[in-house]
């Protein structure tokens, strides 16, 4: 029986094998891509602690043994402002998410560019931030890919400007690049 509710507490398992457990903060981004940066960790931080809490066998809740994805709807559709989305947030999961998915390409075709300075972008690799900021926008920009898909993309730009950060002209090495990524 310990074995069998140890292998169905998805929320646990994916505590221990998420990537630098930023995938919600990824799914807040596709989600809420006119939020700030700091709405999204927040969310990411609480589902975090969530999972972290799964993991210890005296405080299991119901949502340890839910889908990832079926908590972290649950969780958004609870932040959602808009009738539009709100009625979305009604339906099964498989349309939830399409129906989301589709307001967010919306949003996010209002946002604003962002311009990728160097000196910005290397200071916040110095305060550990980049990869965050990197995940953040990349995601709410293109909420139409998968969360994988995502978090791939922003791992592969992270490593790009670590590497262009510790070269000796640090701007033209971020600009070669950039123009191919767009963000």
């Amino acid at each position: 029986m310990k074995t069998k509710m140890r292998l169905e507490n998805t929320m646990c398992l994916m505590n221990k094998y998420w990537e630098n457990g930023l995938r919600a903060l990824v799914f807040y981004a596709k989600m809420k891509p006119s939020d700030p940066l700091e709405k999204a960790i927040d969310f990411d931080k609480n589902y975090m602690a969530l999972a972290s809490q799964c993991c210890g066998p005296e405080s299991l809740i119901s949502e340890c043994f839910e889908t990832w994805s079926g908590v972290l709807f649950s969780r958004i559709c609870t932040l959602m402002e808009s009738n539009l989305q709100k009625a979305c947030c009604l339906k099964s999961i498989p349309e939830r998410e399409k129906c989301l998915t589709e307001i967010a390409i919306e949003e996010s075709k209002t946002l604003p560019n962002i311009s990728i300075e160097a000196e910005h972008l290397c200071r916040l690799r110095q305060n550990l931030q980049l990869l965050k900021w990197i995940v953040y926008e990349y995601s709410r920009r293109n909420p139409q890919l998968d969360v994988k898909r995502n978090l791939d993309s922003a791992v592969r730009v992270n490593g790009l400007i670590t590497y262009c950060c510790a070269t000796n002209n640090p701007s033209d090495c971020i600009t070669s690049f950039s123009e191919h990524f767009h963000v």
